[in-house]
């Protein structure tokens, strides 16, 4: 729902009026401050915004090569989903993690709407990874996602046109996927098989493990308590109902990292021999005018893609056989650009160069079906209970009208906030 406080939920302001990512990893951080000392620990961060179904790295220093460069999401079958090309910041406090939470931030699609002045026009996702080692090559890993979802909109009330209802229409499609997977997996708490559709959207993709996979995950859902948003607060809580009967079972992660560098680099060596094994086959049948090679399941494939394969995996290994002291102090000096940056506004300019090099959408969506499309599409509920939840809502006699003349969605002190319970 646009415009409920959502991105302000999760950053929030200064002291007291602080979001839940600073007080999340505030917190985290007094937990590892307070571990014996023979315990050693790590953390990194990465952060990124989905963007028109396109995943930029907001961590990214534009000196490290094009301002529009294309991420993709793959899963590796040792470390899972990863996104080769993201950018991890290895960090040592949490002062060190709220600047490039700063810099991100920065680099963030945002624009005005008719519903909010300073609407996100992307879901972002913060990435904050601890590796505790207690025992000689024995770790235990986590990640913690702190995701900030764009909010539903509908065209006729938002007043968008050109390149902001095609922003719309990407948001609500990816939203209409989330609110997909998320009936099908409370389905599935009920007996029911099924296949949730995870890869119909980049956002799903990346959060299918914290879905429903080995997580615990917590959902927000922020509404507005005007009359006025009625139909999109009953779909919000709707969606919210469903995610409560969603099950996961969270577990301890404990792994051998020399043992996980032993996999990897026996899969490189794997890759090279199969590179080698499709080049020389595609070599032979260059004279038949075949473009494509043989792989070892017999299935044609491109080499180009063993190679991307071989490369991520080889950029990863020798991320992880760097000294952690190391890391620190060349992102320190990475970080000592990101504040220039910041300093010089050459942020503006790099997130215009993404918005120049953005391909338009199309074929999505019209602004008919955009104006229908919100989550209630997807979710099965029980009417009456929902709108028992929404009977203390209050509707102001007069509604306030700014100076652009848009329509206030502040209300009166005696509304009530609905909870799904």
């Amino acid at each position: 729902q646009t415009g409920s406080g959502k991105s302000y939920s999760v950053l929030g302001g200064k002291g007291d009026d602080r979001g839940l990512l600073p007080r999340i990893v505030e917190g985290l951080f007094e937990r590892l401050e307070r571990l014996d000392k023979h315990v050693t620990w790590k953390t990194e961060v990465s952060f990124m915004e989905i963007y028109n179904e396109n995943i930029h790295d907001l961590l990214r220093i534009g000196e490290d090569g094009d301002a529009k460069r294309k991420l993709d999401v793959r899963t590796n079958p040792i470390l899972g989903i990863v996104i080769p090309g993201l950018t991890h910041c290895p960090v040592k406090t949490f002062q060190d993690v709220m600047k490039r939470v700063d810099y991100g931030n920065a680099l963030r699609e945002t624009a005005e709407t008719a519903m909010n002045a300073t609407s996100s026009r992307s879901h972002c996702i913060f990435t904050f990874k601890i590796s505790i080692t207690e025992s000689e090559g024995v770790t235990r890993v986590s990640k913690t996602h702190l995701v900030d979802l764009a909010g539903s909109e509908r065209s006729g009330r938002t007043g968008v046109t050109g390149k902001r209802l095609e922003e719309g229409n990407a948001i609500n499609k990816s939203l209409s996927t989330l609110a997909s997977v998320i009936r099908m997996l409370a389905k599935q708490g009920s007996g029911k098989k099924n296949h949730p559709p995870f890869r119909d959207s980049k956002l799903t993709h990346i959060l299918k493990e914290s879905l429903c996979g080995n997580s615990k995950t917590v959902m927000m859902a922020a509404i507005s308590p005007s009359l006025a948003d009625y139909d999109e607060t009953y779909s919000t809580l709707q969606f919210a109902k469903n995610v409560k009967q969603v099950r996961t079972e969270a577990v301890e992660n404990v792994i051998n990292e020399r043992g996980v560098e032993a996999e990897l680099r026996a899969q490189v060596d794997k890759l090279k021999e199969q590179l080698e094994k499709q080049m020389a086959q595609g070599s032979s049948r260059a004279a038949f005018g075949s473009q494509f090679s043989v792989s070892s399941v017999g299935q044609y494939s491109r080499p180009s893609l063993v190679e991307r394969r071989l490369q991520d995996i080889q950029d990863y290994c020798k991320y992880i056989g760097r000294d952690w002291d190391d890391l620190i102090a060349e992102e320190a000096k990475r970080n000592q650009k990101r504040d220039k940056l910041l300093e010089q506004d050459v942020i503006l300019q790099i997130r215009k160069e993404w918005e120049d090099k953005l391909p338009c959408i199309h074929d999505m969506t019209t602004p008919e079906e955009s104006e229908n499309c919100s989550l209630h599409e997807c979710s099965d509920t029980d009417e009456e209970n929902q709108q028992l939840s929404l009977v203390h809502l209050y509707s102001p006699d007069e509604v306030d009208v700014d100076g652009k003349g848009r329509r206030s969605l502040c209300v009166g002190t005696c509304s009530t906030l609905a909870v799904v319970g």
